[in-house]
């Protein structure tokens, strides 16, 4: 599991919120699996939720649940100011997602507004 945290850890880009770049070690990580453990619960509620019938599914509650503790950890570690949030946050830089002219939408921010909301 760690060579696999290594791996995706070191495709993804950290910067703090002013833009340097930082070591965010695990967060690399886990701050995708907030947005990306709730949508795969919903994609496999939409491709194996039928054949299931009425047994519990639990696969996709507990992919919300598991983003959900990783979110609050998140928003502690920003309240605190623990590394790598201090003062201005942590991101990651995973794609140009929102390109308009010379304005671009580049990164998942954790910052104090952030784990307030």
């Amino acid at each position: 599991m760690s060579g696999l945290a290594l791996t995706a850890g070191s495709l993804l880009a950290g910067v703090s919120g002013d833009g340097t770049k930082v070591d965010g070690g695990a967060w690399n990580l886990l701050i995708p699996l907030i947005i990306a453990l709730p949508l795969a619960g919903f994609l496999f509620t939409a491709v194996v939720g039928r054949r299931l019938g009425k047994r519990p599914i639990s696969c996709p509650v507990g992919a919300i649940g598991i983003a959900w503790v990783i979110g609050m950890a998140a928003a502690y570690s920003a309240l605190t100011g623990a590394a790598p949030f201090g003062t201005t946050g942590y991101g990651n830089e995973l794609y140009t997602w929102i390109p308009s002219g010379t304005f671009e939408l580049r990164r998942v921010l954790v910052d104090n507004l952030t784990a307030c909301l």
